[in-house]
């Protein structure tokens, strides 16, 4: 699933810091879990991912790691993590390991995976 040009972000991201590379990487990980076909991009300097189409994105910051779900203002945020006031998107904010399972990550995915599809 790698490409070079995947490859060479995740080693700025590293240099970035250590706990935003395992964030982003640890994102990718769920994702190709969830979805065995999925492809993966680099744009917008970050990495998207869509399988049917472009469906989420991962981004790493100084102080978090942001996965943005293209259709999240379509999700019925039942456990209230997701940020964001746009007319389409919503974003999760990762700071640490802890974060990927309470803020129901895999939830997340597969929401914003259905939400482009409706």
């Amino acid at each position: 699933m790698t490409t070079d040009a995947v490859a060479a972000l995740l080693e700025d991201i590293r240099v970035l810091g250590e706990n935003q590379h395992q964030l982003v990487q640890t994102v990718r990980m769920h994702l190709c879990h969830l979805f065995p076909a999925i492809k993966e991009e680099v744009k917008y300097g970050g990495i998207v991912f869509s399988q049917d189409g472009p469906f989420c994105g991962v981004y790493a910051y100084t102080q978090h790691v942001s996965v943005e779900l293209s259709q999240g203002a379509k999700i019925r945020d039942a456990w209230g993590f997701l940020q964001g006031s746009g007319q389409f998107r919503r974003h999760l904010k990762l700071r640490c390991m802890a974060d990927v399972a309470q803020q129901h990550l895999d939830d997340y995915l597969l929401l914003a995976y259905q939400a482009t599809k409706h």
